[in-house]
């Protein structure tokens, strides 16, 4: 899909979600890392899990995918850190992760669980907002990741 770069701030409303680029943008390695969790965990029973699968394939589906050297670098990626915000002005910490990698007790986000689906790809600033308002929150701030994942691409071939 094309689209002009370098990225402008354009705040657009898609279903509650309030974007500063006008679109979910996702770097091209992480994209299809991420087409192959949601391959292997398709066979998922739980409503929860598929619920989040489903949205994260959508999410997919609708993204930019870009280069890393056009990723800009206020998108939540893998092993992104994100400080959200929620309906009640609580700060949370959060570091997406692969699904193996989870460990909510340190910050660690499976990309696969629900909020992990709803922050992938999304910028600083970008927000959720729910009929309920009881799972809306805002993007603070996105910390790139600290180390590209080398690691993360050796099971895959390009």
């Amino acid at each position: 899909m094309a689209h002009p770069l370098p990225f402008t701030y354009r705040v657009k409303n898609i279903l509650g979600v309030l974007m500063k680029y006008g679109s979910l943008i996702v770097e091209k390695k992480e994209y299809l890392v991420i087409k192959r969790i949601l391959n292997f965990h398709k066979h998922y029973e739980d409503v929860a899990h598929k619920n989040a699968l489903a949205q994260l394939s959508n999410k997919m589906e609708q993204a930019i995918i870009v280069g890393d050297d056009e990723m800009p670098k206020d998108v939540v990626r893998l092993y992104s850190e994100v400080r959200v915000s929620t309906i009640n002005d609580a700060v949370q910490h959060y570091q997406l992760v692969m699904p193996m990698e989870e460990n909510l007790k340190d910050g660690s986000l499976s990309v696969v669980s629900t909020l992990g689906a709803k922050l992938i790809g999304l910028a600083s600033g970008d927000e959720i907002k729910n009929e309920t308002n009881s799972d809306s929150f805002k993007i603070i701030e996105v910390k790139e990741p600290k180390q590209k994942q080398s690691g993360l691409y050796s099971q895959i071939d390009f």
